[in-house]
């Protein structure tokens, strides 16, 4: 049986591992860096790691796919993939590396720190202005999966007033729970709003999710709420955010993600008050921890697909994630 990896990400020493492994297994196996070097390549191959919507139907021969990234939003379009193919994602891989962003991204809006960035490019000094810290900060979650988990177990050390976890299922795995105070199901999530919150979005894009932070929900945080979006961009009504913005009717948003992307060069989103953009790369393959846990879910399921036993991570593609 074949393999095909195409990943610009991996180095020879990643791709060595990849190698070793598979040969043990009786697999063959090529390396492409890109869909366009791969083009023409894989229609025999049995597995494909990697992320190729522009050429998937040419993968006749695939039983699996097996992805490096969480999101798998495209390849659940009708007639995209094959009913009968094996669809597996690497959740689990980005947890730590995003929830850092989050971080980051979260401290530069509660400090401003965009208006002191912009003042040293211009050489004036800034004087200081009324700044907001998570500390006895309401943060609330929206996806408490590795990434909404991970964010909170970062979040603990600032001694935060609480934080609520909103899931579709009103639940969290046990590894994060308690670094909850509380877990809201989504249907009630304009309830669990309050005026002055920090909401973190870091949920997959399903129809449940389409505009799930809506007027109603931004209107709930009110002049000193603060949206931070690294799940998907239609989950938030990114229009409404813009106005909001430029209205002074939220303290700050950091968008990672984006209902178009790229981003048009003449958009309204690059001169929004108090926003920080991103181009999505909160969770890139671009650091050695994220490619080697990324690896590792492969590589155990490689061995579970040679054995014929049943796959760990697969996308359930009722529920969309």
């Amino acid at each position: 049986m074949k393999i095909a990896v195409i990943n610009p990400s991996f180095n020879e020493t990643t791709k060595s591992q990849i190698e070793t492994e598979a040969k043990k297994l009786n697999f063959k196996i090529d390396f492409y860096k890109n869909e366009g070097e791969a083009s023409g390549h894989i229609s025999d191959a049995d597995i494909v790691f990697g992320y190729i919507p522009s050429i998937v139907s040419e993968c006749k021969q695939m039983s699996w796919l097996a992805l490096p990234f969480a999101g798998v939003e495209v390849f659940l379009k009708p007639r995209v993939l094959r009913d009968d193919v094996i669809l597996t994602n690497s959740s689990g891989a980005y947890g730590l590396i995003i929830s850092e962003h989050i971080v980051m991204v979260l401290l530069m809006l509660l400090r401003k720190e965009a208006g002191f960035v912009k003042g040293q490019l211009e050489h004036v000094w800034e004087a200081p202005v009324w700044q907001r810290t998570i500390k006895n900060s309401r943060i609330v979650i929206l996806g408490c999966g590795d990434i909404g988990g991970n964010t909170a177990k970062r979040l603990v050390a600032f001694e935060p007033k609480e934080i609520v976890g909103v899931t579709r299922s009103g639940k969290v795995r046990d590894a994060f729970s308690h670094y909850f105070n509380s877990i809201e199901n989504v249907s009630n999530l304009e309830n669990v709003l309050k005026p002055d919150d920090i909401v973190i979005m870091a949920m997959p894009a399903t129809k449940e999710t389409n505009k799930l932070m809506g007027r109603k929900e931004l209107d709930k945080i009110g002049a000193n709420g603060i949206v931070i979006n690294v799940g998907r961009g239609q989950a938030l009504d990114q229009e409404l955010l813009v106005n909001k913005l430029n209205r002074g009717e939220l303290y700050g948003a950091a968008l990672d993600v984006f209902s178009q992307e790229p981003i048009n060069k003449d958009s309204k989103l690059w001169d929004t008050h108090n926003l920080l953009i991103t181009p999505h790369i909160a969770g890139k393959l671009t650091n050695d921890y994220t490619i080697e846990v990324c690896v590792k879910i492969f590589l155990e399921n490689l061995k579970r697909f040679a054995k014929g036993e049943k796959l760990t991570h697969v996308v359930d593609r009722v529920k969309e994630y």
